[in-house]
């Protein structure tokens, strides 16, 4: 599902999304140490 991001009036999609992952892939590297960053950087790629 895409939305959209109307304060940076662009369409909005998540990592999760895109990537093809799993909500319990999602929730298992945010439960890690280090687990925003894991989620960020191909957030900032994509």
């Amino acid at each position: 599902m895409i939305g959209y991001d109307p304060i940076r009036k662009l369409p909005s999609v998540t990592v999760q999304e895109l990537a093809g992952l799993e909500e319990q892939t999602i929730e298992y590297l945010l439960r890690y140490q280090y687990g925003e960053d894991l989620v960020k950087k191909p957030a900032e790629a994509m």
